[in-house]
């Protein structure tokens, strides 16, 4: 019985602990056809900011990518309204998904990879319904082996 209670303390703590520590509002993945991602493709994330007071929010870019993707690294353009629902900005973001050697760096097994890039931090005035748009800024015209692109948003 003292075993299953401080296991439980210590469950309590954990859960705690990693509540305070991020505040994550915003999190979603969009697939890309295994047709490949053409640079005509662009990925939609809506994102409902609730917040009524001034907020600054850490933006991070996720990428899930096959063992058959053929770069060391993706390069991506990111376009979001976050700070003035009326004015877009651009991000140029480059994620790096192999080492030196080529091996993949991102979190997997088998041959999907799982890799997240911190892109900047935006302070956004007013609640409302914002959008982040991300197109390829690589020079092929269609890129093989990516899975899904994804968006992380945290206080």
């Amino acid at each position: 019985m003292k075993t299953a209670i401080n296991n439980l303390i210590g469950l309590i703590s954990i859960v705690l602990l990693v509540a305070c520590q991020k505040q994550t509002v915003y999190h979603s993945y969009q697939p890309i056809s295994e047709k490949g991602w053409t640079k005509s493709d662009t990925l939609f994330f809506h994102v409902p900011i609730s917040d009524s007071t001034a907020t600054v929010f850490r933006l991070y870019a996720g990428i899930r990518n096959k063992n058959t993707y053929a770069y060391q690294d993706l390069h991506i353009k990111l376009y979001h309204n976050l700070q003035d629902s009326t004015q877009w900005h651009t991000y140029p973001i480059s994620i790096q998904l192999t080492n030196k050697e080529g091996k993949w760096i991102g979190t997997g097994f088998g041959d999907l990879f799982q890799t997240e890039t911190y892109i900047g931090s935006v302070g956004v005035t007013h609640p409302g319904k914002y959008t982040v748009k991300v197109i390829s800024n690589m020079t092929d015209d269609k890129l093989i082996g990516l899975s899904d692109l994804g968006l992380r948003i945290e206080k």
